[in-house]
């Protein structure tokens, strides 16, 4: 198979693994409804997906034609990725900072 299709999916597994790992650390933190996010997520990811396949079925001569497609909306996915992880790594810092004014 063509390194870049393959780059590409391991990347999109290790993305996979990224946003479940993610959401299971929101839920468990309660620290509010994370589900706007995670449907983003999955949106930008099937999104990501799609690009990955039309890629395969073009062939690996077309890289040239898909690149820049391909690279915008990985940085689609990794943005909004980022933007989840700001907002839950947020909104536990104030929790805990009002645990410890609480306490």
């Amino acid at each position: 198979m063509d390194p870049y299709v393959d780059k590409m999916e391991a990347r999109l597994k290790l993305w996979s693994a990224r946003f479940e790992e993610l959401a299971v650390r929101a839920d468990k933190a309660g620290v509010g409804d994370f589900s706007a996010h995670i449907d983003e997520l999955k949106t930008k990811q099937a999104a990501a997906q799609a690009k990955l396949e039309e890629l395969k079925t073009a062939g690996s001569g077309q890289w040239e034609h898909f690149r820049t497609a391909i690279w915008i909306t990985w940085n689609e996915l990794e943005n909004t990725y980022s933007d989840f992880q700001k907002s839950f790594l947020k909104r536990v810092k104030e929790k805990n900072e009002g645990n410890e004014k609480a306490g």
